[in-house]
């Protein structure tokens, strides 16, 4: 028998292991199914209360209620025939594995839901609230703005917000929408008081808008790691400004993973829209990635790996590393 169990051993592949993509499948619907559900139950109005929700999760927990009579199932007191009871010992942890999975991961997208649906900022989006006083921490680059309305878009996640003279807390996330000469001033990783309008996303991934924006405080600083990070970035969209529009648009977008027409230069309030790319070409050229499907190519492709190679590479070099340290230390700068 323990022979038997290591030739199994042997011929085991990881490529051909399966086992898991149940499980998998499982919890993907489940969590699918509890999004749809409490979004359904959102735009009823509450006429249906919580019923959707309720047969979102009584599904896997009739499933792990019937899980329980499956020991009796190989027991042979009930007299199943043996290839009944063979197949149900074989699976019955299999089926286990994939409701348990369902369950938490439909536990956990209701969760997500409920707190993102009951978030002060939430709230305030949803009541239509023109004039809010909103503390964030801006956790993106300032890039051009995907709408006509505004020059220049951030991400950015909300501390606390302040409602018709109420401030309460939030960790909602939230895209703003700025102008200039504010552009110039918006920093990753730094912290603003912000006072606009705060509204649902139309579209994309962020959850709120705030647009409108009347005043920008800046409340504190980037951390120096960021304030380095920025001037490294300022200084590679210089050089790469002496290029065609071509690398000015695919270079940086293949190295920092910003196009060279989403750029917003830091003296962008200073009379100055962009970094000099035709914006018909730029559009051309994104247009063509899409259509030929290779865009992902125009996002963070490993250029910024050849470039922290070759540095960590010419240091090692300098010093007269053996191989195996400039290796490990290529492997760790990664």
């Amino acid at each position: 028998m323990r022979g038997n169990t290591f030739e199994w051993r042997n011929r085991e592949q990881g490529s051909r292991d399966w086992r898991l993509l149940p499980a998998t499948l499982c919890g993907w619907a489940a969590s699918l199914a509890a999004h749809a559900g409490f979004d359904y139950c959102v735009e009823q109005e509450g006429r249906l209360g919580i019923l959707p929700l309720v047969l979102v999760l009584s599904v896997p927990l009739l499933a792990l209620l019937g899980l329980l009579g499956l020991p009796f199932m190989r027991s042979p007191i009930l007299r199943l025939p043996v290839g009944v009871r063979r197949a149900v010992a074989a699976r019955h942890f299999s089926i286990i594995v994939c409701v348990v999975a369902a369950m938490a991961c439909a536990s956990s997208a209701l969760t997500y839901d409920v707190l993102q649906w009951r978030d002060a900022a939430s709230y305030a989006a949803r009541s239509g609230e023109s004039d809010v006083v909103i503390l964030v921490r801006t956790t993106s680059p300032a890039v051009n703005s995907n709408r006509r309305a505004n020059d220049c878009q951030i991400d950015a996640t909300i501390s606390t917000i302040t409602a018709s003279q109420i401030t309460q807390p939030s960790m909602m996330r939230v895209r703003v929408y700025a102008d200039r000469p504010d552009c110039g001033t918006l920093k990753q990783g730094g912290e603003y008081r912000m006072r606009g309008a705060l509204a649902i996303s139309q579209y994309g991934t962020m959850p709120l808008w705030l647009t409108d924006i009347a005043s920008v405080e800046r409340i504190r600083a980037p951390n120096p790691a960021l304030r380095v990070i920025d001037m490294m970035q300022q200084a590679f969209f210089e050089q790469t400004s002496r290029l065609s529009d071509q690398g000015k648009v695919l270079v940086p977008g293949l190295t920092l993973g910003i196009l060279g027409q989403d750029y917003i230069p830091p003296d962008s309030g200073n009379g100055k829209t962009g970094t000099g790319i035709d914006s018909t070409y730029a559009n051309l050229l994104e247009d063509a990635f899409q259509r030929s499907g290779i865009l992902h190519l125009m996002a963070v492709s490993g250029g910024h790996l050849a470039v922290v190679a070759t540095i960590v590479r010419a240091a090692c070099s300098f010093l007269l590393l053996p191989r195996r340290v400039t290796a490990i230390a290529i492997g760790m700068s990664y």
